[in-house]
Parts: structure tokens; sequence; C-alpha cells
């Protein structure tokens, strides 16, 4: 059963919670799952519900479950991606996340991933996003995971290209 909601796993900081605010501001609900949001202001946001850090099983079940995975980087990925960026769309979820042109070379805008590019576009692509059909979704959903199968974007996949990199180095 798909959450029709915003959620987003990882920690606070800043940048994560003013994002956060920004949204609930404009009327979305928001689940946040991770370590440390209780002693942040979003506490008392009324549209913000917090859980603690999901078990690895149950990340890959909210991956899947919600309408909508937020990724937010943290200040040392902006213009890069992170690890979200593939484990979101490995198993069919719908990630929104700011442009960078490293991680548009990874995925496509509107087919298999989300961009949005400043405050008024992520409220934009949230609100569509939500509003999508069901239909439309799946889509998203399967060229998001069919990417992620053959392009070579699982955890193995990425530490062998780590890894013959450094070697080449040597």
């Amino acid at each position: 059963t798909e959450i029709n909601r915003v959620c987003f796993q990882g920690n606070p900081d800043k940048y994560r919670v003013t994002k956060i605010e920004l949204l609930t501001a404009k009327g979305f609900d928001v689940d946040v799952y991770g370590i440390g949001w209780q002693r942040t202001r979003l506490s008392r946001n009324k549209r913000v519900r917090i859980f603690g850090i999901a078990s690895r099983p149950e990340f890959w079940k909210k991956n899947q479950q919600y309408r909508l995975q937020l990724n937010l980087f943290r200040q040392h990925n902006f213009g890069s991606h992170n690890m979200r960026t593939f484990e979101i769309p490995a198993v069919g979820g719908v990630q929104l996340a700011p442009y960078s042109e490293e991680q548009s070379a990874f995925f496509e805008d509107s087919r298999e991933i989300y961009f949005f590019y400043d405050d008024d576009d992520l409220i934009d692509k949230v609100r569509k996003i939500l509003s999508l059909p069901p239909e439309a979704i799946r889509a998203v959903r399967a060229s998001a995971r069919k990417r992620s199968m053959e392009a070579g974007y699982s955890f193995e996949d990425r530490a062998l290209l780590v890894y013959n990199t450094f070697k080449q180095l040597l």
C-alpha cells in the first residue's frame, strides 16, 4: 500500500530542516526517519511525523512504500550525488533530489528521478508527484529500478568501480 506523503530518511542538519519546513509551510505532510529529529524545531511542527532510524529491511521497505522519497544532500555532496541517489531507485522508489550535473548523468529527469532547481521548483515538483495518477508513478518506479539494474548501480558494482580506479592509479 502506497503512502501518499513525502518521506525523508536521514539525520537532520540546518539545510534539511529548512527544506522540510518549507514543504510543511506550503501544506505538505512529511515523515522523517533518523536520529536527532526530536531535538530540532520540527518536533513542534504538526505536519511532521518523526520516527527513529529504520532498520535496513525497513529502510528498503520505506523507499518503496512512500509516494515520494526526498533526497536532501549534506553540504559536502552539493553538486555531486550521495548513496540515496542509487538506493532509492534500486528498489523502485520515486526520488526528488537537488539537481546536479553528476546525478543527471546517472538518471533521467522526470522518467527515473525528479530534480529540483530551487525552492519554488521543489514545491512544484512535490505537488506534481503527489498528484500523479498511480499508473504514472508505477512507470517511474519501473524505469528507475530498470535503470539501476541495467546500468550497474549496485553497491557491488560501485565498489568495483572504485577499486579498479584505485588499482589503475598504482
